[in-house]
């Protein structure tokens, strides 16, 4: 008896034809559009000439972008990004990467497999979207974006049909779901602290312990009452009207945001440690802040 072995058609290796491309960019506007408010402006102007580009390319034909240009494009940012919010990991660094991540698979889509990945950063887009806002507004614009991306799904998957129809499909699997997440919503346990988890994270709504602060987030901070740190001073403590505490002093403003400043002064960089009058000497203990400063007496 002899065996022969058959491979089934790969699915995922499919090209992709011109409806399939435009539900993907359809997919890539409803997962974008929910973080407008909150994404730097140079970093929105990127998302919108990259997602223009490749929307230019599918109706007009313009010619795709090289792989150089794309790896100049993540390098420059991702120094951006760096630059801007000070690291590359955290809540605001990891949304603008997704985003740069986002639209830049607009411009790698060949198959069925690079369809599925731009749904999958489309999801997890609106998921982070919940990070900034969970109000019933939000929840119910995330919720047609949602319909829209998972339309995008059916069409990838099965065979072609009509944009009503796959809405209309997309709508009656989210209400099948629905009672799913009602149940998970009251019996799923609630984790305490950030959703991430990441140490950058859990220690931006803390009132006094941020190296920004933007007008708009205020409302957004949760007063504190735990211990900042703790002093012993070596002989008696001075009286009260003169224990003022001096931290960051945040003097550049970029019309959004307050930030520390260039001139910002470090130990060993001109900061003065001797002044005229009786000195005194005491010890601080920083409780941990996940910050790289010290709280210090006034000396001027």
């Amino acid at each position: 008896m002899k065996w022969r072995r058959t491979t089934a058609p790969r699915v995922a290796a499919e090209p992709l034809d011109q409806s399939r491309i435009a539900w993907l960019m359809a997919v890539a506007a409803c997962a974008l559009v929910p973080h407008g408010s909150h994404l730097p402006g140079w970093l929105i102007a990127v998302a919108a000439l990259l997602f223009t580009w490749r929307l230019a390319q599918w109706k007009l034909g313009w010619p795709g972008a090289s792989g150089l240009v794309k790896l100049l494009v993540v390098i420059a940012c991702c120094a951006g990004v760096s630059l801007t919010f000070g690291r590359l990991f955290g809540r605001e660094p990891g949304v603008a990467l997704l985003t740069l991540m986002l639209v830049l698979k607009l411009h790698e889509l060949r198959s069925t497999r690079d369809g599925h990945t731009v749904v999958l950063l489309g999801y997890f887009m609106l998921l982070t979207a919940f990070l900034y806002s969970q109000t019933p507004a939000m929840a119910a614009a995330l919720g047609v974006s949602m319909t829209v991306i998972t339309a995008a799904l059916i069409a990838l998957t099965g065979p072609p049909a009509a944009p009503r129809a796959l809405l209309r499909h997309a709508a009656w699997m989210m209400a099948q779901a629905l009672p799913f997440m009602l149940v998970l919503f009251v019996l799923f346990p609630r984790v305490p602290g950030p959703l991430w988890g990441l140490p950058l994270d859990a220690y931006s709504g803390t009132s006094g312990l941020s190296d920004s602060m933007s007008p708009g987030s205020i409302s957004q901070l949760s007063l504190s009452g735990a211990i900042a740190f703790r002093v012993r001073f070596e002989g008696d403590a001075p009286p009260a009207r003169d224990l003022y505490w001096r931290g960051p002093v945040l003097s550049a403003f970029d019309g959004r945001t307050w930030r520390q400043g260039s001139s910002a002064q470090r130990i060993g960089d001109g900061v003065p440690h001797t002044v005229p009058g009786r000195p005194l000497g005491y010890e601080v203990t920083l409780e941990p802040h996940n910050r790289n400063w010290l709280f210090a007496l006034e000396t001027v």
